[in-house]
């Protein structure tokens, strides 16, 4: 169905490049990411336009501009439900910019010439130019003519470019960068890499806090790590106290903030203007791409392409995305915030599921992985031990900690995680079914069960500590599993002793095994 009855006029759609893939509703869309200006968290209302247009939700403002958003689901008579992970896409197009209420960016596309399947309408003009298949997925992806987007009737544009925006020069290939101050180092960002911006954020203390971990932001509903660009890339430490906003990246595992003082512009900046990085310039010159100079901002450093994307620290913080409240009995979410864990004063517990809610001591794990996909099969008869795998030069034994506690049921390979766990000079991969947070104890009591008996007489897991969690409502009583004790018993076995016999009192099975 055509959204507009004007005469049709030739798309400017242009095949050979790469597309910024939105979700909006059921549909993916795409534009040329030169369109995409910019893409920033959905407010929680819109500001009222004195304008009557399909589709029109209102406006927002963006560093003292004004911008007016449009919901296509409205146009094309789908449902337009609000939910608080939509982001707005800023489309610039003829010197003009608008924003698209979208559910979610879905990364990139690359299109070679002659794969785009071009649409026309007769009598009409279409939103939508073409379409193609992404090879990923097989999945279809319509790509949105930003032009016949700005000739919407009614729709109001912000015409000129932003403040300080450079002009690209149309002659040359270009890079699409986001500028950034971090204290007083400017940073470039290909834009492709930015999830999206958060204009003000408030940062709280956390259990993972360390040197390039600052703390966790709140963002729709989830804790997210909050990480220092500088120490990240080794430029120094970001100014204390200094007011901060953050770029979201985002991987398969999750998201992690990247804290900055200032998101400067978008801007668009030719090959030829990139400068190769002087000797001594940084102390880690591969993770940078090149220097250049922005006129109107100053100087700044690119990153290299992909440095942020496959950063191994990253990676690991993805991983601990928690949510910020308890959403079901089943699944445990953050009963301690920041406030709590600053107050306890207790040790800092990473929690997780084998069956029911159980802790261990974040310092016994050294990162948490994914589940790997790829293990070579293991040859010790262990019916515990899943595989082997290599993780930064060196080879893991995989365990399935549930199994090994005495569950049945295998862990779904789309939420189980692996702690690494580092003991007498091996490295043991301990997969459990779903993490659920990081916090800290506010009550243990070492060695014995609550109610005075000897824990080996109330719990399998006894001798082990018995922790409490959480205040209020969402206080509770954990076992903490050592995972140290774990991992002894099963690298140095008794070759007498059955292999679930050699396992710690903290670590025999939950369920009676036969």
């Amino acid at each position: 169905m055509s959204v507009l009855q004007t005469p049709a006029s030739p798309t400017t759609i242009d095949a050979d490049t790469v597309y910024g893939v939105l979700q909006i509703g059921s549909a993916q869309v795409a534009l040329p990411i030169d369109a995409l200006r910019e893409v920033i968290p959905g407010p929680a209302r819109f500001s009222a336009l004195p304008v009557n247009t399909p589709g029109l939700l209102g406006a927002i403002t963006l560093r003292g501009r004004v911008v007016a958003v449009l919901d296509l689901r409205l146009l094309l008579g789908q449902p337009a439900p609000r939910d608080t992970g939509q982001v707005v896409a800023l489309v610039h197009h003829a010197n003009a910019v608008i924003g698209l209420l979208v559910d979610g960016v879905r990364g990139l596309a690359r299109l070679a010439a002659g794969r785009l399947n071009r649409m026309d309408s007769t009598g009409t003009e279409l939103l939508f130019g073409g379409c193609f298949e992404r090879s990923e997925d097989g999945s279809v992806v319509s790509v949105l003519d930003a032009a016949a987007l700005m000739r919407l009737p009614g729709v109001p544009l912000l015409r000129g470019a932003a403040p300080g925006a450079a002009r690209p020069r149309q002659d040359l290939a270009c890079r699409s960068l986001m500028l950034v101050r971090c204290g007083e180092i400017g940073l470039a960002i290909g834009v492709t890499e930015v999830h999206a911006t958060l204009p003000q954020v408030t940062l709280m203390p956390s259990s993972i806090d360390g040197r390039i971990c600052h703390g966790v932001i709140e963002h729709a509903g989830v804790q997210l790590p909050a990480v220092d660009p500088l120490a990240l890339l080794e430029l120094g430490a970001r100014p204390a106290g200094e007011p901060s906003q953050a770029l979201l990246l985002r991987d398969e595992n999750g998201l992690v903030a990247l804290l900055v003082s200032q998101v400067i512009d978008l801007v668009q900046v030719p090959e030829s203007d990139l400068l190769a990085l002087p000797p001594l310039a940084v102390r880690r010159p591969e993770l940078f791409r090149a220097l250049l100079n922005v006129p109107g901002h100053g100087q700044h450093l690119l990153l290299g392409p992909g440095v942020l994307r496959d950063h191994a620290d990253l990676q690991g913080l993805a991983h601990l995305n928690v949510r910020a409240q308890v959403g079901n009995g089943a699944a445990r979410a953050a009963s301690a915030t920041s406030s709590t864990a600053a107050s306890a004063g207790g040790d800092a517990v990473i929690t997780y599921d084998i069956g029911h809610e159980v802790a261990t001591l974040l310092s016994q794990v050294s990162e948490v992985l994914p589940l790997p996909t790829e293990t070579g099969r293991p040859i010790s008869g262990h019916p515990a031990v899943t595989g082997l795998f290599s993780h930064r030069g060196q080879s893991v034994t995989l365990v399935c900690l549930a199994s090994l506690l005495g569950g049945r049921n295998p862990p779904d390979p789309a939420t189980a995680r692996v702690l690494l766990v580092r003991q007498d000079g091996g490295t043991f991969g301990f997969i459990v079914p779903r993490l659920y947070n990081i916090e800290h104890t506010v009550w243990e009591q070492p060695g014995a069960a609550r109610g005075g008996a000897p824990a080996s007489a109330r719990h399998p897991l006894g001798p082990h500590s018995v922790i409490e969690l959480g205040t209020g409502a969402q206080r509770r009583t954990l076992h903490r599993v050592d995972l140290h004790a774990v991992a002894r018993s099963l690298s140095r076995p008794d070759p007498g002793t059955p292999a679930r016999a050699q396992l710690p009192a903290c670590a025999r099975p939950l369920i009676p095994v036969d």
